[in-house]
């Protein structure tokens, strides 16, 4: 047996674990809660939508959660907005987590009272579909929106953890500005780089071996007995190994900074991996 095919088990346990290490931010991510509005009475549209992302930040603020609400959204919406009994109706709910990317969803249905507004929250969890209603949110024209927002967040995502609180000193710096839609981060030029070299490296180390081989058989060496065939037979099997490795470590950083890309714009990625003995295999999925 070559040395090839004794370490193949070794480059694909190798391939998994550079996966595995790739989709672990992946993995290890907050929860995304959808907010939105499933009906508003005595609100005009504009006015719920500015409600839901005033919440949505409140939530934001308060808890370590990633929201999505308002303008964003509303453009993700069915065309008709949602069916009356979507709460309970797992196909839709389903359909809503899908088309915003949440595992959570906030259902809202606000209503106008003279100069106050009432916010009826249901807390949906999208994977089974389970519903609990929340405390209703009053508020009234002498409320302050964020302060009062802030206060009933931790209320509406009891399960979330609280959003760890900034240190203030004498000189604070800016907090730093939030980046919007997917960018090359320096993570995703580090992990493009490493695997753009080891592909070089993959590339010349195969034609290396293929080379190898190429001499010997010019030699006649496939067909008769070569003193040397031991040495150039190890020759071939060591620059053979060196382009798989080579090959993985581009597989693994290539994914890495495939992950890392579609993560720069805090969006969710789930991650499958699956191995045998014959390779490995990694799922990605996200929008485009």
């Amino acid at each position: 047996m070559s040395h090839r095919a004794r370490l193949r088990p070794l480059i694909v346990a190798l391939g998994v674990a550079l996966v595995a290490a790739a989709a672990t931010p992946a993995l290890a991510r907050v929860p995304r809660v959808g907010v939105v509005v499933a009906l508003s009475v005595n609100v005009d549209d504009q006015r719920a939508a500015d409600l839901a992302a005033a919440l949505a930040d409140a939530l934001h603020d308060k808890l370590e959660v990633e929201t999505v609400a308002g303008a964003e959204a509303a453009t993700r919406m069915p065309s008709g907005g949602l069916p009356d009994d979507c709460v309970a109706t797992p196909a839709c709910i389903k359909d809503i987590g899908t088309r915003l990317d949440a595992d959570e969803l906030l259902l809202l249905v606000i209503a106008g009272a003279g100069d106050g507004v009432s916010i009826d929250p249901t807390w949906v969890e999208v994977a089974s579909g389970r519903a609990v209603s929340r405390a209703s949110i009053v508020l009234e024209a002498k409320d302050d929106l964020v302060v009062k927002l802030a206060e009933v967040a931790p209320a509406l995502l009891p399960d979330a953890e609280l959003r760890a609180a900034a240190v203030v000193g004498p000189e604070p710096t800016p907090p730093p500005v939030r980046r919007r839609g997917r960018h090359l981060t320096r993570g995703v030029w580090i992990s493009g780089g490493i695997a753009a070299a080891a592909l070089v490296a993959g590339t010349a180390f195969g034609l290396l071996a293929l080379s190898a081989e190429s001499d010997a058989r010019d030699a006649g060496c496939d067909t008769m007995y070569c003193p040397d065939i031991d040495d150039r037979v190890s020759t071939m099997d060591n620059r053979a190994l060196i382009a798989d490795l080579s090959f993985i470590v581009a597989a693994g950083a290539g994914t890495a900074a495939i992950i890392l890309y579609m993560r720069s714009g805090g969006e969710a990625l789930p991650v499958d991996l699956s191995a045998s003995p014959q390779g490995a295999w990694v799922r990605l999925h996200g929008r485009f």
